[in-house]
């Protein structure tokens, strides 16, 4: 886990005036960030490591698939934007993730 006093020194040196509980919030936050970092990292390690549980292996590694391109037909096309909540012109509208 991240120490106090880390997150203190970030926050100092961005200069930001933060209250206890937002300093919580940033321990709890940058937690998770490191420790999806790590688990990148592992993931880049795996071919160094003989793993003996394939299907945890094969699991892990379907997180960095490649993309594929389909092809949709157009009936797919109209149900899937049909059924979408939020539209804009011929696209579709997520939630932004960052």
């Amino acid at each position: 886990m991240i120490k106090k006093e880390e997150i203190n020194h970030i926050v100092k040196l961005s200069r930001l005036s933060l209250t206890e509980e937002e300093i919580n919030i940033m321990e709890k936050e940058l937690f998770q960030i490191l420790n999806y970092v790590n688990l990148i990292n592992e993931i880049k390690d795996l071919d160094k490591i003989q793993i003996e549980n394939k299907k945890i292996k094969n699991n892990i590694l379907s997180l960095l698939r490649e993309d594929e391109i389909k092809d949709f037909s157009e009936e797919e096309k109209e149900f899937i934007f049909k059924n979408f909540p939020e539209k804009e012109n011929s696209f579709i509208k997520a939630k932004k993730i960052f």
